[in-house]
């Protein structure tokens, strides 16, 4: 029996080629032009399908310049994750088939006409940037349709079997409570006198000392936004700026150092930093609210139920796979 099976799936193998060929080369030319790279139970994949897929990636690769034996290790590899992607596909279209799936064209049209109002500002917009991609408008629709034939089978046989439980969501969020805590933020001010590569030693000790001496009136209790509107008439050199809210984690470790355990009012002593010397000044210290496990409760059981979706179409797929022939042609 394990014979008379292999000799069935080769000779599908044979037959698919076959009926390639007599199609894409009239009476069988000497010269191939297309071949069979994979059959899938009794669909075939060909190499100008493959290669059509591959051209994106291979145009990034020869775009990168990589040496010569890299360019050929990421072709290969391009090309055999790019043919498992189209035998999934070929997978998933069969079982669309099988169950008798479709979308209409109202559902269509509704998806590209959200597709359009969140990316594009007009029609000609939309259709002008798909050919900028090579991409017709009628063979955009084609892909959209499969994309929504695919979704649809997914929820059929793997989302509509999810469930995320209550319990599920309240480990989560005992288990992350780094991402509802909130979030601290500085509101910063400085003012800062550039220091250019070429002055000489001389020159930065002059400018040092201008900001020492405005350092001084804020110690003296001279307000930092009186000192930000008279500092051309001090300093003609320095420059005040509002620099806006940072996450503490998000500041370079000197400006962290510097204002580590500073309050809403405080300002550091004059710092050598890459930009020049300047003094930063912390205008507010905002404390964002962190959120209840009710609050969070929605994107949590959103996110749980991807990646829980994912798993289990990967496992679906897998099971697809063993019960199906799946021939790859070198």
């Amino acid at each position: 029996m394990k014979w008379f099976t292999w000799v069935k799936n080769e000779l599908m193998v044979i037959v698919a080629m076959a009926i390639v060929l007599a199609v894409v080369v009239p009476g069988l030319a000497a010269e191939m032009v297309d071949r069979v790279v994979a059959v899938v139970n009794d669909d075939p994949i060909v190499l100008s399908e493959l290669n059509r897929e591959i051209k994106p990636y291979m145009e990034q690769i020869k775009q990168a310049q990589y040496p010569l034996e890299k360019q050929r290790q990421l072709i290969f590899k391009v090309r055999a994750d790019v043919l498992e992607q189209l035998i999934n596909r070929k997978l998933t279209d069969q079982e669309i088939a099988r169950f008798g799936i479709s979308v209409s064209d109202e559902e269509l049209n509704s998806t590209i006409e959200r597709i359009k109002e969140s990316a594009f500002s007009t029609d000609e917009e939309m259709r002008a940037a798909l050919g900028d991609q090579g991409l017709a408008f009628e063979e955009y629709q084609s892909r959209i349709r499969q994309q929504l034939l695919r979704r649809k089978l997914i929820n059929s046989e793997v989302r509509s079997r999810t469930v995320i439980t209550k319990e599920d969501i309240r480990a989560y969020y005992d288990s992350h409570p780094e991402l509802f805590a909130g979030e601290t933020k500085y509101h910063l001010k400085n003012i800062l006198i550039q220091v250019p590569e070429t002055m000489d030693e001389d020159q930065k000790h002059r400018i040092r000392l201008q900001m020492e001496g405005l350092h001084q009136a804020l110690l003296h209790e001279r307000s930092f936004d009186e000192l930000m509107k008279a500092v051309s008439d001090t300093a003609p050199q320095a420059m005040a700026n509002d620099l806006g809210e940072f996450s503490f984690d998000s500041l370079s470790m000197q400006l962290q150092e510097a204002l580590k355990g500073k309050q809403s009012g405080a300002f550091t002593g004059v710092l050598d930093t890459d930009q020049g010397f300047q003094i930063i000044y912390i205008q507010e210290i905002i404390q964002s609210p962190g959120k209840s496990l009710e609050e969070a409760s929605s994107s949590i059981e959103e996110k749980l139920f991807n990646e829980i979706v994912d798993k289990k179409f990967e496992s679906w797929l897998e099971k697809l796979k063993k019960r199906s022939y799946i021939k790859i042609i070198q």
